[in-house]
């Protein structure tokens, strides 16, 4: 009997899914029966772990659910001579806490041992990260976060929500997605009108020296689109055929773009705009609405702040005087129902921006003008570095919360009432929020975890 343990790579980052390949292999002239690797009866293959995450070493036996085994013997398998039993184990749930480091890793069966295999746990480093929203049809029970990590690759986090009730995510480990390479400059995953899981296909994006760039799977899928010196202005949206929709800006102009799952990206059309945006967001509404695209520029004005709402090729502005445009200050767009088109901010309550102030202001396709709706203004105790809004991802009219990042890694939001507070090692940057239907949660650092979802409070 000839035994093996080996892994597709042998580095990994923190919380990383350890996926390695168990071999079995029948080397004699006779059959022989051997366990079900992945039963979660089997006690005769033991695992045998070295390195710092288990200074005193560690035996255990594989099971999909370990602390849980089931009574009876394991499904056993007979092998021909010359043949091999292979299967996929995932080792990262039985280390509570893994440390970086380099570790070995062996098996053994009855009288044989395989050779040890040797991989290195590192602490990683968040190159850009980013929430993955989902629209208000959507309610997955869980909350996925996507990010770029300096080894060029994308990876996936799944933070299960325990109790839908209380919204209190689980930890997650990380799974590698796709791999642009060092020279991306951020993961760009597309914003859902819909569960993703119920797609057969899965795009990933990123951002490199100007260039969008969206993949299915293989290399010559790839689909780019040179920016030009434009900005992207939100997320990019994906609908469920898989057709990515992308609002992008330059200047005083203001673009759509179509980006199919192969071929050329197409220019739906292009607006002029009442100015040169500094701040830009983008949302999809729902599957019953037809999907309709909408993006909203955040433009500064002469003693006024200025919004223009783009869809469908056609412009519609609002002016807000005495209130004023703050750089990186990101605005959430929704469109709940066919009446109305939701956009919130953080804007500028006097020129210099001592004083900031959370401003909705609601298009209804009936009226003129919008509504709008400003709040109490307050002064933060340190000093301003950007802001976003977000609203909930269910209900008419959907819940909004805000964020605002200070300096030295501290945050006022929407539920904190002007107290400054710290979350782990701050938030990550662009900030980004994960609404509920009754929390919403914030993506910080964490060196432990490396990211983590905190509730807003």
């Amino acid at each position: 009997m000839e035994l093996k343990i080996s892994g597709s790579k042998n580095r990994f980052i923190l919380k990383e899914a350890l996926v390695f390949t168990v071999a079995i292999k029948n080397g004699g002239a006779s059959p022989i029966q051997v366990p079900a690797t992945a039963d979660n009866r089997n006690q005769a293959l033991t695992y045998e772990l070295s390195g710092p995450s288990v200074p005193a070493g560690l035996r255990f036996h594989y099971g999909p659910a370990a602390e849980f085994r089931l009574p009876g013997d394991p499904q056993m398998t007979t092998l021909a001579p010359g043949a091999t039993q292979e299967d996929k184990v995932d080792v990262v749930n039985f280390v509570p806490i893994w440390t970086p480091g380099k570790h070995k890793i062996r098996i053994r069966l009855q009288a044989a041992s395989s050779p040890d295999f040797e991989f290195e746990i590192v602490a990683g480093k968040v190159k850009s990260a980013q929430v993955l929203s989902e629209g208000a049809e959507i309610s997955t029970g869980r909350i996925n976060i996507a990010f770029l990590e300096n080894n060029g690759t994308i990876y996936l986090g799944f933070y299960s929500e325990a109790d839908g009730t209380v919204e209190t995510p689980a930890e997650s480990y990380f799974v590698p997605f796709g791999h642009p390479g060092e020279s991306a400059d951020a993961s760009l995953l597309p914003w859902t009108n819909f569960n993703r899981g119920s797609v057969f296909f899965s795009r990933y994006a990123w951002l490199s020296g100007g260039v969008f760039a969206i993949q299915e799977t293989k290399p010559e899928d790839r689909v780019t689109l040179p920016l030009d010196g434009a900005s992207i202005a939100g997320p990019p949206l994906m609908v469920t055929s898989g057709v990515i929709q992308l609002f992008t800006f330059k200047g005083n102009q203001a673009s759509l773009w179509s980006l199919p799952r192969t071929g050329s990206p197409t220019k739906s059309w292009t607006v002029a705009l009442p100015g040169v945006p500094i701040a830009a967001g983008a949302a999809l509404g729902s599957k019953a609405l037809g999907s309709p695209a909408a993006a909203v520029f955040v433009i500064p004005g002469k003693d006024e702040l200025i919004l223009a709402l783009a869809q469908d090729g056609k412009i519609r502005q609002h002016k807000i005087e005495k209130h004023f445009a703050l750089p990186k200050s990101v605005p959430a767009v929704a469109l709940p129902a066919k009446d109305a088109i939701h956009v919130s901010l953080i804007a500028g309550a006097d020129e210099k921006g001592e004083f900031l102030v959370p401003v909705e202001v609601i298009w209804h396709p009936d009226q003129k003008d919008p509504s709008v709706s400003i709040g109490g203004s307050f002064k933060p105790v340190k000093q301003y570095v950007e802001a976003l809004s977000a609203y909930s991802p269910l209900g008419n009219p959907p819940r909004r919360d805000w964020v605002v990042a200070l300096e030295e890694g501290e945050v006022i939001s929407s539920r904190s009432r002007g107290v400054a507070r710290k979350f782990g090692d701050g938030p990550v940057l662009p900030l980004q929020l994960a609404p509920r239907s009754q929390q919403t949660f914030l993506l910080v650092h964490k060196p432990a975890m490396l990211l983590d979802l905190e509730i807003l409070r």
